[in-house]
């Protein structure tokens, strides 16, 4: 399970099960609702369309990240121990 949370004007992701937080972009942080593993090296067609409002090339772009998140265990993890012992488990709510 992943969690989303903001602190200091700052966006991050935190992949419970890795126990990896990273930041992330305004638009990296929106995308992450929309994705359900696993995730496939090209982007949904249909992630296009619900983020259609930016620019294609930034949505692209931001997938990538996500994906290479995913790809390194940091993102959708399977189970590595758990989350808990970072500096934001009080905020990311584990």
């Amino acid at each position: 399970m992943v969690r989303t949370f903001k602190k200091n004007g700052e966006r991050y992701v935190c992949d419970e099960r890795s126990g990896t937080v990273s930041a992330v972009s305004a638009l990296e942080y929106k995308m992450i609702s929309y994705l359900k593993p696993p995730l496939g090296p090209d982007m949904p067609t249909s992630l296009r369309y619900d983020l259609a409002k930016y620019d294609s090339g930034a949505v692209e772009d931001a997938y990538a990240k996500l994906y290479a998140l995913y790809e390194a265990g940091k993102l959708f993890s399977e189970d590595a121990g758990g989350c808990g012992e970072c500096e934001y488990s009080d905020i990311c709510g584990k």
